[in-house]
């Protein structure tokens, strides 16, 4: 531990997110490339090991939920109250900036790290992180009661993006992927209707029982193909959500049918803090 504010960490379990898989399959992130070696790994839970003498609200023997932004220094203010973006950070598992969390041991400033209750296990702790995206783009998005809601790419974003519609409000919901064991599970999670693109055209379909009923769509899956799909799916005047990180440097939009319809776009850099999670659910 180098500052008196850090906090020794036993990392005790840690999810693998897709954006994890990106520096194999691309060698990076967009602009942020990777040299190897570099450990992995954003989205974990861990037990308080040791603190230092400026540690005021963690005990040891205390287990965490882990916030994976870190502050080089403690920011007072942020324009628009959006602290994730703060330019003054550093992210765990960022190439150059704070190595991940596929390690037995981690330190960490205090305030990237949240008591969980007894009755949390610690893969559930894990899943706060990616919880936490699905919480912020539906209050990024603040749907209407009612609204008619698509999400693309039934993945663990997808998903999430699903649970935190569903505890906020009656929608109704569809959900698309190309796996159908995700379909399934969307289903059970409450969707109100799945689509396979490998097995029908979506958009052929939705027209036929929905015509121009999707006035949001979250986009999760960061494919070209689901970015297509969401332009002609979505309803005029609709609002396009980008969610799904793409592998690639540069997308592009089909602009005369968004035009058209007068929709907007809006990419969601959803990365909050877990406080914010845990405090309101």
């Amino acid at each position: 531990m180098t500052r008196p504010q850090d906090v020794l960490l036993k990392i005790e379990a840690v999810g693998i997110c897709g954006s994890d898989l990106h520096p194999y399959t691309c060698g990076g992130i967009g602009s942020l490339r990777v040299s190897y070696p570099w450990i992995l790994g954003h989205e974990c839970a861990a037990t308080v090991l040791a603190s230092g003498p400026g540690v005021k609200k963690l005990k040891v023997g205390q287990r965490v939920a882990v916030d994976p932004l870190v502050f080089l220094w403690r920011v007072r203010s942020v324009p628009g109250g959006r602290a994730h973006t703060c330019r003054h950070q550093q992210f765990l598992a960022a190439f150059g900036q704070v190595p991940g969390a596929l390690v037995e041991q981690l330190v960490l400033p205090e305030e990237c790290c949240f008591p969980i209750p007894d009755s949390m296990t610690f893969p559930q702790a894990v899943a706060t992180e990616p919880l936490a995206i699905g919480l912020y783009s539906h209050r990024l998005a603040q749907p209407k009661p009612g609204a008619k809601i698509g999400i693309l790419g039934s993945g663990p974003i997808g998903l999430c993006v699903l649970l935190a519609c569903r505890a906020a409000g009656k929608y109704g919901i569809y959900m698309t992927d190309l796996l159908e064991e995700r379909l399934a599970i969307a289903r059970q999670c409450g969707a109100d209707w799945t689509g396979n693109p490998r097995r029908e055209d979506v958009v052929a379909l939705s027209a036929s029982r929905n015509p121009w009923d999707w006035i949001l769509l979250f986009e999760c899956a960061g494919q070209q193909e689901t970015l297509d799909q969401a332009v002609d799916l979505l309803k005029p005047g609709g609002t396009l959500l980008m969610i799904g990180i793409p592998q690639l440097d540069r997308i592009s939009f089909k602009a005369d049918p968004l035009r058209a319809k007068s929709c907007a776009c809006k990419t969601c850099v959803a990365r909050m803090s877990v406080l914010s999670l845990l405090s309101t659910w």
